[in-house]
């Protein structure tokens, strides 16, 4: 740290105590990470947020990191999200961490994804069409969708289990009449 940054800092810490009050303006954290709502998700992909924290002005066109490379999301307006600084740089705002599921759209881009780990039946493969098993998989990702992590008690992750595991069950059905479909055509 340059001595004149150090010499900023020390004054101001000298007139916090002195005086007690913050006439230096707001101290923000940005290392830290503060909850804001999701205003609504521009055209690509980036959010309009508004923080929780009235130290923390509206910030426009903030990316999202999924953590996850390939995957993007639509999702609903007043989602709940956390807000983060790229190496604590106030300039580099990214969405990170969901607070509650609402994700009306998943995209997800990859030669192969697979469900169920190595002893799945079948891997979905691009350009398979569940469509007309009765829109089980959409079930699937909104049964997902609603229930990850937003049970907030061990009786309420109980009941988010189960309604995956039901949507889950559902799919397998759907796609194994599907693929007895297929093979009998």
């Amino acid at each position: 740290m340059p001595a004149s940054d150090r010499a900023k800092a020390g004054l101001a810490a000298f007139i916090r105590s002195v005086v007690g009050l913050n006439i230096l303006g707001p101290r923000v954290d940005y290392l830290a990470a503060y909850q804001c709502k999701a205003v609504s998700q521009n055209g690509d992909g980036s959010l309009e947020l508004q923080p929780d924290d009235t130290r923390l002005p509206g910030y426009s066109k903030v990316p999202i990191r999924y953590g996850v490379p390939g995957v993007t999301a639509t999702i609903a307006a007043g989602a709940r999200v956390l807000l983060e600084f790229a190496g604590g740089d106030p300039q580099k705002p990214i969405a990170t961490v969901w607070e509650s599921a609402s994700v009306t759209l998943l995209t997800i881009t990859a030669t192969a994804i697979k469900l169920g780990g190595s002893g799945a039946a079948h891997p979905l493969i691009f350009g398979d069409d569940f469509s007309t098993a009765g829109g089980a998989f959409d079930t699937l990702m909104q049964a997902i969708a609603t229930n990850v992590g937003t049970s907030g008690s061990p009786a309420g992750a109980t009941a988010a289990a189960a309604a995956i595991v039901i949507a889950i069950t559902a799919y397998q059905t759907a796609v194994l009449a599907k693929l007895s479909a297929n093979k009998t055509t």
